[in-house]
């Protein structure tokens, strides 16, 4: 760098001679005197060295374009050091920003005076300390010039050529971005190239016409080539990706599909693909989501074991087992609080239901203990008489045994009337709890809540294949459950479980494509359909983030994120 300083020195030297022999050749020549015109010779000839001496300097300076393109690239060590000395600055204003919301808060929450004044105090010291701010020195060194003091100046390098200005900013631009990944370094430096070649053109644009304002020109174009480029590029990038918009779920009127999604979330499903949460065929496909994802399945029956009161595990026997019999601990202690018999109107229930479930029947019968205690129950209604813990531990015992063979012979007829059954029973323990016992009452309500969420869990896996023996719930099988357990009689359509709402939100969002497009139409296949679907689906891996949002709200994104993005190249531009 000192070398090239001294040749452009010189050749400035050169230029200042060259100009001074011109005013004395001009001179010379306007005495219109034989002395002056031989003088003139001779300086014209002094003129002519100091000429080959400016070419040969000149030749010095001149940069090979790759050389100049090679030399460019630090730069982005400046670019990051610029967005690294930005969060420097900006953290210890966002950490009074914190501090005084807070202190706002204890304000409108009537705390005043000397007490407002003490936790203040008390918030700013501990944020000193413990802070982000705190973390830095008071006057934290520049971290571009700390850079550039470690690669010798590298990365402030000035391009000699036009190529090398472009490649520099690129750079900056892109040194920026990986300093502040927002979105994950990738496309954080992928997408700080369209401000970065913006930037650039805008300035060597302006540099030919208007000098005075390439900076500004540098700086709008940086802002404004991405809010343009968003522009025309959301609406073709959606299209290709999302498919019709006719034919996609949620722009159906009143679709329920996003509140589904948030369901979902907060539930604790872990990740649901752009193409789920919109319903978009052509975007599933695009994402290889077709069907639930085996961490979705896991997800989904960690929700519903969890309404069941179980924390850990699938839904596998031993599990279900496990907690069958601690919620039975539970309904022992109720049982135990009964003193009185059933009412007029559970009787009454009770030979609905059979009545019901005879009627249901297109063969075969109403199971024998089944019958034999809603006989029995529906008799104790009219005389009154208490039911003793034994008959009502039996018949839970029996009830039980009935629902689990039903479920093993996919009788549903029987499996219901079973259950229905047991909830009524539950009822008149339920009645006497709160009468004699009151203080178990929310345990027993938790329980029974329990209990029927984990039925449900137990019918969702009941079926063959992989997933039921491995004791995952797929969307179908919760739904076929569901339905089952909570949406067939009218007893158990009045006690719907959050598990309900968790089937119908997995049924919407998570259910697996159809093997046939609509109207018939198959994909390609092959090579060929990998071809037609390469850029729609880089589009669809990259920007799982924007696709579920309107185009409006996804350029906003995008124009936030390439504002941090751009920091570096920014805070670059008037040097």
């Amino acid at each position: 760098m000192a070398d090239r300083q001294e040749v452009q020195a010189k050749l400035d030297q050169v230029k200042k001679s060259q100009e001074e022999f011109g005013t004395m050749i001009r001179n010379a020549l306007n005495a219109n005197t034989p002395e002056g015109d031989a003088d003139a010779a001779t300086m014209d000839a002094e003129f002519e060295k100091l000429e080959v001496e400016k070419l040969r300097l000149e030749a010095m300076l001149e940069v090979d374009p790759g050389e100049d393109i090679l030399r460019s690239l630090p730069k982005a060590g400046a670019g990051a050091g610029a967005a690294l000395d930005f969060v420097a600055n900006l953290l210890p204003m966002a950490q009074e920003f914190g501090v005084d919301q807070a202190v706002n808060l204890m304000r409108t929450l009537g705390v005043e005076g000397e007490k407002l004044d003490y936790y203040s105090d008390i918030m700013k010291d501990f944020g000193k300390l413990f802070g982000p701010a705190g973390l830095l020195p008071k006057n934290p060194p520049s971290f571009r010039q700390g850079i550039a003091d470690v690669t010798g100046g590298a990365t402030e390098y000035k391009p000699q050529t036009v190529p090398g200005e472009y490649f520099g900013t690129i750079a900056e631009f892109a040194g920026g971005a990986a300093a502040l990944p927002i979105g994950g370094p990738v496309r954080s430096i992928v997408q700080s190239l369209v401000p970065a070649l913006g930037s650039e053109t805008a300035g060597q644009t302006a540099r030919n016409y208007a000098p005075e304002y390439e900076e500004l020109a540098r700086f709008a174009a940086a802002l404004a080539t991405p809010v343009v480029a968003s522009s025309i590029t959301q609406p073709i990038s959606r299209r290709m990706t999302l498919g019709p918009p006719d034919q996609i779920y949620a722009n159906v009127p009143g679709s329920q599909r996003a509140q589904n999604v948030d369901l979902l979330k907060e539930m604790g499903m872990k990740d649901i693909s752009a193409g789920q949460q919109v319903g978009s065929a052509t975007l599933q496909k695009l994402e290889d989501v077709v069907e639930p994802t085996l961490s979705q399945k896991t997800d989904l029956t960690k929700m519903v074991l969890q309404r069941a009161g179980i924390e850990d595990g699938v839904a596998t026997p031993n599990v279900i087992d496990k907690r069958a019999k601690e919620l039975g601990k539970v309904f022992d202690d109720a049982e135990a609080s009964v003193k009185e018999g059933f009412e007029i109107s559970e009787g009454e229930k009770l030979l609905t239901l059979f009545d019901d479930a005879n009627e249901m029947l297109s063969q075969g019968k109403i199971v024998g203990k089944t019958k034999k205690i809603i006989d029995a129950f529906s008799d104790n209604s009219v005389s009154g008489e208490a039911v003793s813990v034994a008959q009502l531990k039996l018949a839970r015992f029996d009830l039980q045994k009935v629902m689990q063979s039903s479920l093993k012979n996919q009788d549903q007829v029987n499996y219901n009337l079973a259950n229905d059954v047991l909830e009524v029973v539950d009822d008149m323990i339920e009645r006497n709890v709160l009468k004699y016992n009151p203080k178990l009452l929310p345990t027993l309500q938790k329980t029974r809540t329990d209990y029927r969420a984990l039925l449900t869990a137990e019918r969702a896996v009941s079926g063959k294949g992989q997933d039921a023996a491995s004791g995952l719930i797929t969307p179908n099988s919760l739904d076929t459950a569901v339905k089952v357990r909570e949406g067939v009689t009218a007893t158990t359509r009045l006690r719907g479980t959050d598990v309900a709402d968790i089937s119908r939100a997995a049924s919407e969002v998570l259910s697996p494509l159809p093997t046939v497009s609509a109207a018939g139409r198959r994909d390609i296949g092959g090579i060929a359909q990998s071809v037609k679907d390469f850029i729609p689906g880089y589009i669809a891996r990259s920007q799982q983030d924007l696709l579920p949002m309107s185009s409006q709200d996804a350029i906003s994104k995008i124009m936030q994120e390439q504002l941090l993005r751009s920091t570096g190249g920014l805070l670059t531009i008037p040097d």
